[in-house]
């Protein structure tokens, strides 16, 4: 069998300034085994798939929050509680 990527699907993840991997300009999955994650809907991203992603890596992702009030997962992030993760919009 030939496997070909058609396409790659963009994940932002929401990280405080403050945070040491606020400024890089991009992230590997494995960069964030340490973060404490927030699933919810209105991210849009598939968590689940990311979990699965990260558990192939050789981690197991840490799911903090789970829920659809996004002034509260922005308030997670703000202090640096759990990282969010997001599709970009159009």
């Amino acid at each position: 069998m030939h496997r070909t990527l058609i396409d790659r699907d963009p994940v932002l993840v929401a990280l405080p300034t403050q945070h040491p991997l606020a400024q890089s300009p991009s992230l590997s999955l494995a960069d964030l085994a340490d973060e404490a994650w927030i699933g919810t809907p209105v991210t849009g991203a598939q968590l689940d798939l990311l979990a699965e992603l990260a558990r192939s890596t050789g981690f197991t992702s840490r799911l903090a929050f789970e829920g659809d009030h996004f002034r509260t997962v922005l308030g997670w992030s703000r202090t640096g509680s759990a990282s969010p993760f997001f599709r970009p919009w159009p």
